[in-house]
Formats: structure tokens, sequence, C-alpha cells
């Protein structure tokens, strides 16, 4: 977890400065989400957790916010 988390930091520590002082703000704000949902994905598997599946996300977002339903 220590290496997993000091790689991290190093990847961030390279970039993050690069992309302020260059004043890219949407840049940077993109970077941040997917940097930290790579980071918790990340330290879940590390830690043992089993990893989220993401057709519960894609089925929530068809079925609850799209209103999309399949009748077969």
């Amino acid at each position: 977890m220590i290496l997993l988390l000091a790689v991290f930091a190093v990847i961030a520590l390279s970039e993050v400065p690069t992309l302020i002082r260059e004043k890219r703000w949407r840049e940077l704000i993109a970077f941040s989400a997917l940097y930290g949902l790579a980071l918790f994905y990340a330290s879940s598997l590390t830690l043992g957790a089993p990893p989220p599946s993401p057709i519960r996300l894609i089925m929530y977002f068809i079925k609850d916010v799209l209103h999309i339903g399949y009748t077969g």
C-alpha cells in the first residue's frame, strides 16, 4: 500500500505543478477527478476488496436516469 501511494504521489507531483503553472484549470480538474478514481480503485484492489463492476453503473444510468427498459 505504501508503494502504491508513493507511485501515485510521484506522478501527481510531476503533473500537477505543470498544470498549475500553465493555468490549465480544466485539465487540472479532469486530471484530479480521474486520478482520484484511479487511486480509489487501486487502493481498494490493494486492500483486497472486490473490484466494483462498471456494469452496475451502466445499468443504473440506463434504467434510472434514461428510463430505458428492456422488455424481452
